[in-house]
C-alpha cells in the first residue's frame, strides 16, 4: 500500500476545519470561565467595574452568567442596559473601555456579593456559548 502525504494532508486539513466551523457555530457546549480583578466600585449603586475585557465572542445578549466573588455566587445575563433586566435582577454589562461591569438592576452589588475593590471576581459563561 501507498502513503499518499498530499492526500493525507488534505484530509487532515480537512478535518481541523471542519472541527473549527462546527465550534464557530456554537457547538461547544463548555462553559467559559472569565477571571479579573474588581478595579473600582460605584459609589451610588455598589456597581463592579472589573479589568475582564469583553471581547465579540465571549458573551451574547441575554447570555446566562454565573458571577461570584469570596465564595459567594449571582446569577446574571449579558445585557445592554438596565433596562435589559427586572429591577432586583443581577445583569452584566460592557463598560465603555470594553471591560465587564457586574451590576444589580436598582441594588448594590458590592453589598450583595461582599465585594471591594482589588477582589478576584470570576464569572462563567454558562454553555452553550457562541463565538
Amino acid at each position: 500500500m501507498k502513503h499518499y502525504p498530499s492526500t493525507t494532508a488534505a484530509w487532515l486539513f480537512a478535518f481541523m476545519l471542519a472541527l473549527l466551523v462546527g465550534s464557530a457555530h456554537g457547538a461547544d457546549t463548555k462553559a467559559r470561565t472569565l477571571q479579573g480583578k474588581v478595579v473600582s466600585v460605584g459609589e451610588q449603586f455598589g456597581n463592579l467595574n472589573t479589568d475582564i475585557q469583553l471581547t465579540a465572542w465571549e458573551i451574547t445578549m441575554g447570555q446566562p452568567l454565573i458571577v461570584s466573588c469570596k465564595g459567594n455566587r449571582a446569577n446574571a445575563v449579558f445585557a445592554g442596559s438596565y433596562s435589559d433586566v427586572a429591577m432586583g435582577d443581577w445583569l452584566v454589562l460592557a463598560n465603555e473601555d470594553g471591560t465587564l461591569q457586574v451590576a444589580i438592576h436598582s441594588g448594590d452589588a458590592d453589598e450583595q456579593l461582599g465585594c471591594a475593590a482589588g477582589d478576584s471576581i470570576t464569572v462563567v459563561i454558562e454553555a452553550p456559548f457562541s463565538f
